[in-house]
């Protein structure tokens, strides 16, 4: 939820970055800007690593989810000759 607004707020001043002209963009603006952009990098890692944190817990569990069925039906199911 925080990339979110993270991604909408840098949006909004990039976009009012970009309709200044070049030659009319003060140091606050390019700083602002520039502050913008280091928070959405920095929103992007910590989404990209809570996304692998899931990802590696859900792959986890898939397998410890297949080991324990295949378990089951050694155990339980009747292997034909």
């Amino acid at each position: 939820m925080a990339y979110i607004e993270t991604s909408e707020r840098f949006t909004k001043i990039k976009d009012a970055f970009d309709q200044k002209k070049e030659k009319s963009r003060t140091q606050a603006d390019v700083d602002e800007f520039n502050a913008a952009v280091n928070d959405i990098n920095k929103a992007a890692e910590q989404s990209n690593a809570s996304s692998e944190s899931c990802n590696s817990k859900r792959s986890n569990l898939i397998d410890e989810w297949n080991k324990t069925a295949e378990k089951f039906t050694d155990h339980h199911v009747p292997k034909g000759k």
